[in-house]
């Protein structure tokens, strides 16, 4: 796996104050990709593979850019339905990929 650059963030209703090292932002507005999985999140490296593989199959473009460090996204997302605390059991995990689209 190459060097990843992640950021990490939670929905909220309401703005909340902002300090440190936290930021605030906006997903960007536009057609998104979405794969629904079902699982232990070890196995989220070949799901996001999958759906990357198919994407180039069927000529879907992502709305990303090209580096010599590698892909930079405008937006790709793993959102975590359940957890480990809420939920014990691997095989319920519930996890949504979201690949932004190229407009």
């Amino acid at each position: 796996m190459p060097k990843l650059e992640i950021e990490c963030g939670i929905t909220t209703e309401d703005i909340i104050p902002i300090s440190g090292r936290l930021i605030e932002g906006i997903l960007p507005a536009g057609r998104y990709v979405s794969l629904a999985y079902t699982g232990h999140y070890d196995d989220l490296l070949t799901v996001n593979a999958m759906l990357v593989g198919w994407a180039k199959e069927t000529g879907i473009i992502f709305d990303a850019v090209e580096t010599s460090e590698g892909d930079v996204f405008a937006a790709r997302l793993e959102v975590y339905h359940n957890n480990p605390t809420d939920e014990p059991d691997p095989s319920k995990w519930h996890t949504t990929l979201l690949f932004k689209l190229e407009d």
